[in-house]
């Protein structure tokens, strides 16, 4: 079962974290309605499937920065993300939240250690590990 990981801005109160969270599923929808995008199936799968969330603490700006670019990074041509930046009006458009959708071989702490010790997965793999590791990801 695939996930949406919403790594949201730390400095964001929880309300305001779950509001986040569906501006970014919003970001969604518009991102991956084109049917031309490899992840394209992918994200419908999650959205008419098995839609579930994981809020998780994004850190700051820069690291949630930081995740927007290893989300795009030339690697990680099957896994959907998208980010949510708010208006320039309500708060000069900063960045508050970025998230991917994963497969289920990410859901479990024990598969998790096994790409962090390097036994299975790539080096994006790794790193997408040891993101959710260090964000606490049930």
């Amino acid at each position: 079962m695939s996930k949406l990981y919403s790594f949201v801005n730390s400095y964001l109160s929880d309300i305001q974290r779950g509001i986040q969270t569906a501006h970014l599923v919003n970001e969604f929808w518009q991102k991956y309605l084109d049917k031309c995008l490899i992840q394209h199936e992918s994200f419908i799968d999650w959205a008419y499937l098995q839609p579930t969330i994981v809020i998780l603490n994004g850190g700051n700006h820069a690291d949630l920065g930081g995740l927007g670019v290893l989300f795009k990074s030339i690697r990680n041509v099957q896994y959907p993300f998208a980010s949510y930046h708010e208006d320039d009006d309500s708060l000069n458009g900063v960045l508050t939240a970025v998230g991917i959708i994963l497969p289920e071989k990410f859901s479990d702490k024990l598969d998790r250690m096994d790409y962090v010790n390097g036994l299975i997965g790539d080096s994006f793999d790794y790193d997408i590990a040891c993101i959710l590791i260090g964000s606490h990801a049930a």
